[in-house]
């Protein structure tokens, strides 16, 4: 049971990170190339 219930965690997870495949844009972009600028710690 515990396996059957983790492997369907797994796979809702998995379709929910697939489906923000379409949102990656240019505001994505943008927030990397921000925190990338960053000096010291992000919180």
């Amino acid at each position: 049971m515990v396996i059957e219930q983790a492997k369907k965690v797994l796979k809702i997870e998995a379709e929910a990170i697939s489906a923000l495949t379409e949102r990656i844009n240019e505001s994505f972009v943008k927030a990397v190339d921000l925190v990338f600028l960053c000096k010291g710690k992000i919180v």
